[in-house]
């Protein structure tokens, strides 16, 4: 139902998801999602940080560059004028966020954190954006690269193109097929 209901407040809103991300690469989400935010005025970035309490810091520094922000740690929802929604409230949550975001972004990637699993969200039916730095999961990230399912970005100008490029439903339609299709060819592999 949870789900049903922030469906219901997004309805017609390009959402993209950042997911997992750690704060050497926050500034470089935010700066993407102001610079694709000019093709599409009501794009919603859905943040997760690495850690849940930070939260409410990170709004207070996502404010302090002039996004208008909501945190669901506070009980708040997406408005029509949420820019970054903040979903810092519970970790069980991913499984929501990857199936309202059409794209995201898996965090850890473009900081030295070696990447986190692509195949939740591949499973979940969103298309996959990571930087460089995916050694913790280099098999999946290698057999979703070569299925098309995953772009790699490596800066602020590369994902901010590659989160516009996937605005075009059947772009992210094509992707997520893809990565469907890895996590039903049992990509679980031997990362590690």
């Amino acid at each position: 139902s949870e789900r049903d209901t922030l469906a219901n407040l997004l309805a017609g809103r390009p959402v993209w998801l950042a997911a997992h991300t750690e704060p050497a690469e926050e500034n470089t989400v935010l700066e993407a999602h102001r610079l694709a935010s000019r093709a599409a005025h009501r794009l919603l970035l859905v943040l997760v940080p690495d850690d849940p309490s930070r939260g409410p810091g990170l709004a207070k520094t996502v404010e302090a560059q002039g996004f208008a922000v909501n945190l669901r740690s506070r009980d708040e929802e997406p408005e029509e004028d949420t820019q970054v929604y903040i979903a810092d409230a519970d970790d069980d949550e991913m499984g929501l966020w990857y199936r309202l975001s059409p794209t995201t972004y898996l965090g850890r990637s473009m900081s030295n954190g070696g990447g986190c699993n692509p195949l939740e969200p591949a499973a979940l039916g969103s298309a996959i954006l990571a930087g460089p730095n995916t050694r913790n999961y280099i098999n999946s990230y290698t057999r979703l690269i070569e299925a098309g399912a995953l772009r790699r970005v490596r800066d602020t100008a590369t994902l901010a193109r590659a989160v516009e490029a996937l605005m075009l439903p059947e772009t992210t339609a094509a992707m997520a097929h893809a990565a469907w299709d890895v996590c039903a060819q049992g990509a679980e592999g031997s990362d590690g």
